[in-house]
């Protein structure tokens, strides 16, 4: 074999393998970014109708398979209740002394609501500050998978690029000797 077709062949090899390298290259951050691709659905949906259409020649079912959950609920509350004196029946003083006495205790009613509220306001933002603790760090995390997926990508690309203009340069000077 002489030279220029050596060389004509080597750009040709290469070329082809520097393109194959960049097409797998963004096939895969197509099929990350997308999902499986049209070709690949119909694939998917030509196979399962050919298994159809064999079940149907040879008569054979398809396995069944059941399956089944159970999950238990669990819920609660709390109710209050007070019991106020009573007015009446009584003179002016008494029903004042008990209007008195009920004001009291409706205040150290709402003294303990309050101590309870700012309590359950206090878990439920701790509970939010952990829920936005776990997303940021989910979404950290996503990023470092992306970043990792660019960056092998990038390696594919920059292998394929050169050896797809090396190849050129090849064929080139195959062609040009060969004249």
């Amino acid at each position: 074999m002489c030279l220029p077709t050596l060389l004509t062949c080597i750009g040709g090899a290469l070329e082809i393998t520097g393109f194959l390298l960049v097409s797998i290259d963004l096939y895969r951050l197509q099929r990350h970014e997308f999902g499986p691709l049209w070709f690949e659905r119909a694939f998917a949906a030509s196979r399962s109708a050919v298994i159809r259409a064999w079940r149907r020649v040879t008569g054979k079912k398809p396995d069944i398979h059941y399956g089944s959950a159970h999950g238990t609920g669990k819920s609660g509350g709390s109710a209050r209740g007070t019991v106020r004196a009573g007015t009446a029946g009584k003179s002016l003083e008494g029903r004042i002394e008990a209007l008195e006495f009920n004001f009291r205790e409706l205040d150290k009613e709402v003294d303990e609501q309050r101590v309870e509220l700012s309590q359950s306001i206090s878990q439920v933002q701790a509970g939010l500050a952990k829920a936005l603790n776990d997303l940021q760090q989910d979404q950290e995390s996503r990023e470092g998978e992306e970043r990792a997926l660019r960056k092998r990508s990038l390696k594919f690309q920059w292998a394929g690029i050169p050896l797809f203009l090396l190849g050129v340069v090849f064929s080139v000077a195959g062609n040009v000797i060969s004249c």
